[in-house]
């Protein structure tokens, strides 16, 4: 059938010699046509997957791995029941027992502590001191059961035991902790500190959500109106006080500077000064007024352009506000 193994051996074109190779199924879509009706569905086909070579490095480590996980198994058992034996006379013995499994507890929970500040090596160091002392007291409590009971000996080699389970956490530790330099240290640092301030805000806003919903769910909303600041009082106005009359002594201020004159103005054509007059005013003069004001002057007559384009322009130049004066209406005419 085509979901059974195939019984013939598998194609040799495209393998590489010394390369390992397993077959695997595999199905692809396909279209089956009976009777003239087609039909989608999928069949089964073998390819040849090739095999990567083992990786002894990370065999070799899983294997020393497990050897100090069973080593650390061993040293928990030896110390809990020889410690458990010393402590026996004074209580009984669940109490004595359990007692003893925390000697080997305490240097094991300090070495997974070191493992996981392991990229900071200032809080390492402390998980590193505390384990040792740990250990340290383990090993006096063994060898002082060894002597009570009359066998030194033996309580110099089960102390070793917790040594040796020590020992090998310390290398296995070693082979995965990787040295960082100085720069390195400080941006994961940072980075550590960024998330934990993250967290510990996330943390703190649920924990007031909950307390908050915990308060309105029980006691109603009316509970969260005594949790709000009352408003601040508002002050009442404060009246103005009168100013005090100025008192005779008091030195009068000097009088201000008064403001500097402008200077004269300097016309290129000496005929606009005899129209600069019109403007005071307050309008603009029109041509037949600056015609009279100059044949008034003995400038005699004046054409128009000249009077517009040359000298009301260069009177409006030195002064442009006068340009947007309104115009001067025509004087009356005369019967």
């Amino acid at each position: 059938m085509a979901a059974e193994q195939p019984t013939h051996a598998p194609p040799p074109e495209g393998r590489i010699p010394g390369i390992r190779y397993r077959t695997e199924r595999r199905e692809r879509p396909t279209t089956v046509v009976i009777d003239g009706i087609p039909e989608d569905t999928t069949e089964p086909y073998y390819v040849q997957v090739p095999i990567p070579p083992r990786d002894w490095d990370a065999i070799l480590l899983r294997g020393i791995t497990a050897a100090a996980i069973g080593t650390t198994a061993v040293s928990v058992a030896w110390s809990t029941a020889s410690i458990g034996d010393l402590l026996d006379d004074s209580t009984t013995a669940a109490v004595a027992y359990g007692a003893a499994s925390v000697f080997d507890t305490g240097w094991i929970v300090c070495q997974g502590v070191e493992w996981l500040e392991r990229y900071d090596q200032d809080r390492a160091k402390v998980a590193r001191l505390a384990g040792l002392l740990a250990l340290a007291v383990a090993v006096v409590a063994i060898v002082v059961h060894g002597r009570g009971s009359g066998d030194t000996a033996t309580g110099l080699v089960g102390g070793a035991v917790s040594v040796i389970a020590k020992g090998l956490w310390g290398l296995v530790m070693r082979h995965y902790r990787v040295p960082l330099s100085d720069g390195a240290a400080g941006w994961l640092r940072g980075q550590r500190q960024r998330v934990a301030v993250r967290r510990a805000v996330g943390g703190e806003m649920r924990r007031l959500r909950a307390e908050d919903a915990y308060v309105t769910h029980v006691y109603g909303p009316e509970a969260r109106e005594v949790t709000r600041p009352a408003p601040a009082p508002i002050a009442p106005p404060v009246p103005a006080v009168p100013a005090a009359p100025p008192s005779a002594a008091a030195p009068t201020p000097p009088p201000a500077d008064e403001p500097e004159q402008a200077p004269a103005i300097v016309y290129r054509d000496p005929r606009c000064a005899a129209i600069r007059p019109l403007y005071n005013g307050g309008t603009r003069p029109g041509t037949a007024a600056m015609r009279k004001a100059l044949k008034d002057a003995d400038y005699g007559l004046v054409g128009d352009s000249t009077i517009r384009g040359q000298i009301r322009a260069e009177v409006e130049e030195h002064e442009p506000v006068l340009a947007t004066y309104p115009p001067a209406l025509p004087a009356p005419r005369t019967a």
